[in-house]
């Protein structure tokens, strides 16, 4: 399959590739990036990749910066990108909420931001959900991660009539933090 990948740091001239033939991911073969083991079928599915993201954990991980925690056991060369929107391919026989063609959304695994720039991804199940098709796919892909800690953050931190000042909104976070805001205090 096709995939983008990261050889190398700092350049991304020299360093970031689109290579024609690297190994598509099955659920048999599938590794978690953190530790290197063998993921359970039952825990993981293969999604044809629709959008991808990246986030500023991708330009850490490509500057080398991260490296002792984000880097896969398996180093360099690695498929960059982050949270993805996608279709579902393949999925474990005991799976019985996601199934093959489902449109989901699913965010990479902790704390490794790699992995998803590619026509497929193995993705883990409890980090992944189903994706209404109005949303276009390119936005969808942002969903995962940031509108997820937006959420974290509010549903602990913001009461329903509490003033709030956030400075900075014009990331993913932030974007989403004011809408889930405005939508406490209504």
């Amino acid at each position: 399959m096709k995939a983008a990948i990261a050889t190398g740091i700092e350049d991304v001239e020299q360093h970031i590739h689109v290579q024609d033939e690297w190994p598509q991911p099955t659920l048999e073969n599938s590794k978690d990036g953190k530790t290197g083991r063998q993921i359970k079928p039952a825990e993981c599915m293969i999604v044809k990749v629709l959008a991808c993201a990246l986030a500023p954990g991708d330009c850490r991980l490509f500057k080398g910066r991260t490296d002792i925690f984000q880097l896969p056991k398996s180093g360099r060369p690695y498929i960059i990108g982050s949270d993805i929107c996608g279709i579902v391919t393949e999925v474990a026989p005991e799976e019985t909420y996601f199934q093959v063609g489902d449109r989901i959304i699913a965010r990479f695994d902790e704390p490794q931001p790699n992995g998803m720039c590619a026509e497929y991804a193995c993705v883990k199940t409890c980090l992944s959900e189903k994706c209404p098709k109005a949303i276009l796919a390119t936005e969808a892909c942002t969903l995962p991660a940031s509108a997820a800690a937006a959420k974290l953050v509010v549903d602990q931190h913001v009461h329903e009539n509490d003033r709030v000042l956030v400075l900075g909104a014009s990331g993913g976070v932030g974007t989403f933090l004011c809408q889930y805001i405005k939508l406490k205090q209504r």
